[in-house]
């Protein structure tokens, strides 16, 4: 917002009455709601039409939407506001209310009108809390404002008071003046509590900072008395402001976002949330070429992947690195343009996974998968034993004694393309899926699924004859690429291409059923700036700044070419935001990754120390989850009929919830419930209850929660 704007309002807040009027009077701390009261545990999201899809509606719609807490989006007119019903009867149809963007006239009902008055009403009579994502101070006749800063040119360092740690208990960020929470991207307004407040308001800042010595509050919540209480009412009301701006996008958006939505249902909602952190690793067992060059799938012949040109060795199409150009070394099987990690290298990741389970906060369930390809193993386990031809392979001795460490996933026997030309029958795909069978078989893998795995090339998808071999073989579950538009043009039975644009994901945490064959699930997999053609720090940088250096394929993403630190930076930042987002979709990472360039120094163990350095510094006492593809194909599934079952559950405070649903397909609706611990699958996840309800079509898609929280 600018500063023109700001003085504006700064001239309409004068020119405001703040006199108490007479629903208000010393506040008290007493919550109650009518003896008969029904709350529906869905928020009220109040928008102005005129302002559209702002940046601060989409934050507050994202963190439900991650979460899975139902909403209703309604959309007012600025000139003509009004309100959609709030109640029937005793029944409440929300249990908390956003307004994206404040506007007294439904925040302050000493000046706002009958609208706020009907809110704060709504409010007292069922103890429903309401939130700004982005206040004028005086919108909510709790705060007055006192400057502005734009965090844009100026990012501000906050910090959270007693009560804020109390609001937002999962953050490390902000509860030091060693590691603020930086407001940042945002036009801030720096407010102090109003003068005169109306008669008992309490105001309790929960985010604040200091300017020129001052300190002001970016944040607060205001608890607002009741004078005229009717039967059953509470005797307060809470509001909760933030008067910085907001977007799905910013940091501080997204790490404030959850103790928001806990705070305005009182940590009873449908939905959940949990940190994850699923690396899957491809190729183990045979080698990956390395920047900048790559070998031809259709003529094997070695090309430098920055210009497309064939090799100039005699002949050519050679590896040029090597004594001779060309040559394999006998040790490892390999040419000097590719790596296959050894048995130290595999033990070495072991171990460093090990070491982050027993001392990395929040990182003792932290586990990797493998995406193997068994044809790189040695012949006794069922491989080709061409790594070396002669001699032990220590990477298959390795993996026989230390696979316990690791899930395990099929990748196809040797990494076949499984498109045309490169598969072109179903005898072909069979033969690759039980050979590599063959081989989880002879290692006795402890973690392996044979219904999941990871396409060689994400290849495959959307080929009949391949998919149907894969479904005969008992799979159910692949992996898509997030960054590649699927399906292709005019593949048969699926919806046509965005003119070669990417479809979206799925809806958060969902997958979708392949559009060629039904039968199979596909869960998305993101790609990460952790190519699969790195092995050490030198050849990392090169191929990132070869993307995104001074001189690099898209130069305006920095301007500059980046250093080693400065690369494990910037990517761990991109996961960072999958992981404090709740989203569980694996990540893309290859076993050339893995090889211990210095000592035990790995690329992938490098970038996820780095990571784990930056979670801790936002986040505490949220344990990270890796779930296994299996896991989380079915975690997916069962969130798209969560989304799409229509599911409602309505408190009596203190007697019982009755969550229901709607299906006309007979799938069971799995619902996670937030603040209970009730039925035979529950957790507890950052010290809240989360419980599992499971809908049946045999009970009509409804059950009863006994007893229910107060709503208090």
């Amino acid at each position: 917002m600018s500063a023109l704007r700001a003085l504006s309002r700064l001239f309409g807040f004068l020119t405001r009455c703040v006199a108490a009027a007479g629903l208000f009077a010393a506040a008290g701390v007493s919550h109650a709601v009518p003896s008969d009261a029904q709350i529906d545990l869905k928020v009220l999201i109040i928008a102005s039409q005129q302002a559209g899809s702002t940046p601060e509606l989409a934050a507050a719609q994202s963190i439900l939407d991650r979460v899975g807490i139902p909403y209703t989006i309604y959309s007012y007119d600025t000139n003509n506001p009004t309100l959609p019903p709030l109640e029937t009867g005793d029944h409440a149809l929300y249990q908390a209310i956003i307004l994206p963007v404040s506007d007294y006239r439904y925040m302050n009902p000493f000046a706002g009108g009958a609208l706020a008055q009907t809110l704060a009403r709504y409010q007292f009579k069922y103890n429903v809390r309401l939130a700004s994502f982005y206040t004028w101070p005086s919108d909510n006749a709790c705060l007055q404002y006192v400057n502005y800063q734009d965090t844009t040119a100026t990012p501000l360092s906050s910090l959270l008071t007693t009560a804020g740690q109390t609001i937002f208990p999962y953050l490390n960020a902000g509860t030091s003046a060693t590691n603020p929470l930086t407001i940042s991207g945002a036009w801030t307004y720096l407010a102090s509590p109003a003068s005169p407040l109306p008669t008992g308001t309490t105001v309790t800042p929960f985010l604040q900072a200091t300017v020129s010595g001052t300190t002001y509050s970016l944040g607060a919540t205001c608890l607002f008395s009741n004078t005229a209480p009717l039967a059953g009412d509470s005797t307060s009301r809470e509001i909760m402001a933030l008067t910085f701006d907001n977007s799905q996008y910013l940091t501080h958006s997204i790490t404030l976002s959850y103790g928001i939505a806990n705070w305005l249902t009182r940590g009873l909602f449908l939905g959940a949330r949990h940190v994850y952190l699923s690396p899957q690793v491809d190729d183990v067992g045979i080698p990956d070429e390395i920047f900048p060059y790559a070998q031809s799938d259709s003529t094997a012949l070695w090309y430098n992947a920055t210009t497309g040109a064939t090799t100039s060795t005699n002949p050519p199409g050679q590896c040029p690195l090597g004594s001779p150009a060309g040559s394999t070394n006998p040790a490892t099987g390999t040419t000097a343009c590719e790596y296959r990690i050894i048995g130290s290298d595999f033990s070495n990741i072991v171990n460093w996974q090990s070491n982050v389970n027993k001392t990395t906060p929040n990182a003792a369930a932290f586990q990797m998968t493998i995406a193997f390809n068994g044809a790189g193993f040695g012949t006794a386990y069922g491989g080709e034993g061409a790594y070396p031809t002669t001699g032990t392979d220590s990477l298959t001795t390795q993996v026989a004694a230390l696979q316990g460490a690791f899930a395990w996933i099929s990748h196809t026997y040797d990494h076949q393309l499984l498109d045309p030309p490169y598969t072109t029958t179903a005898a072909q795909v069979t033969n690759e899926m039980q050979r590599n069978l063959n081989v989880a078989n002879r290692f006795r893998f402890k973690s392996f699924v044979k219904s999941v795995m990871v396409t060689p090339g994400v290849t495959g998808l959307y080929n009949a004859t391949t998919l149907g071999a894969l479904q005969a073989f008992g799979l159910t579950v692949l992996v898509s690429d997030s960054s590649l538009p699927t399906p292709p043009v005019g593949t048969s039975g699926c919806p046509t291409n965005n003119n070669g644009v990417a479809w979206p994901l799925p809806a958060f945490n969902a997958g979708k059923y392949n559009c060629v064959n039904t039968n199979i699930f596909e869960v998305p997999r993101y790609a990460t700036g952790l190519f699969y053609n790195v092995s050490q720090p030198s050849e990392w940088v090169a191929e990132y700044n070869y993307f995104y250096g001074a001189n690099g394929i898209d130069p305006t993403r920095f301007g500059y070419d980046l250093t080693y630190s400065q690369v494990l930076s910037e990517v761990a930042s991109q996961l960072l935001v999958y992981m404090i987002t709740y989203d569980n979709r694996p990540l893309m990472f290859h076993q050339s990754n893995l090889r211990a360039y210095s000592g035990t120094s790995t690329l992938l163990s490098d970038l996820f120390n780095t990571l784990f350095t930056q979670y801790n510094l936002y986040y505490r006492s949220l344990p990270i989850e890796s779930e296994s593809l299996s896991s989380i194909g079915t975690l997916a599934q069962q969130r798209m009929i969560y989304d799409s079952s229509n599911v409602v559950a309505t408190l009596t405070p203190g007697k019982s919830i009755v969550v229901s649903g709607s299906r006309t397909d007979g799938q069971s609706v799995v619902v996670p419930v937030t603040g209970v611990a009730y039925g035979t699958s529950t957790e507890s996840y950052g010290a809240q209850n989360i419980s599992y309800i499971t809908l049946l079509p045999s009970t009509a898609y409804t059950t009863q929660i006994t007893p229910a929280p107060a709503w208090q």
